[in-house]
């Protein structure tokens, strides 16, 4: 993620460059570039807490809220800034990272809430039972 985020800070006009020569498409392409700045670390975190959801079992929660978010509520908010709002593709990017934020506060909440002390308890049963396990904890 840092590598990414430093890459979009200190080189998007040269990444722009590699790709055309188009003054204006390098002034846009620099403006998501840094747009991307945003969306990468929270990006980040949302596979980190999505995968914690489906470590303890509600996996069917966090595609639930993936859809909800996304395709629910950030795709419709990209389209009506993009289009209606007259932002293009700035409004687009806009709209996913709103989504994206809207997520990370929905699945904060949801850990805020999840008891953890059972969680733990859950996983070392299914670990006992299972077989294949690697690791058998000792009771």
């Amino acid at each position: 993620m840092v590598v990414v985020v430093t890459f979009y800070a200190f080189l998007a006009r040269e990444a722009a460059e590699f790709y055309t020569s188009d003054n204006n498409i390098i002034g846009l392409a620099r403006k998501i570039f840094r747009l991307y700045m945003l969306l990468y670390p929270g990006d980040c975190v949302q596979i980190v807490l999505s995968s914690g959801l489906r470590a303890v079992g509600m996996e069917r929660l966090g595609v639930f809220m993936f859809v909800v978010c996304f395709y629910c509520f950030g795709l419709p908010l990209s389209y009506c800034l993009g289009f209606p709002a007259g932002l293009g593709v700035i409004g687009i990017t806009i709209g996913n990272i709103i989504a994206l934020y809207v997520m990370l506060i929905w699945l904060g909440i949801i850990y805020w809430r999840i008891d953890w002390n059972v969680q733990v308890e859950l996983i070392a049963k299914r670990l006992r039972e299972d077989k294949r396990a690697l690791y058998q904890p000792n009771d």
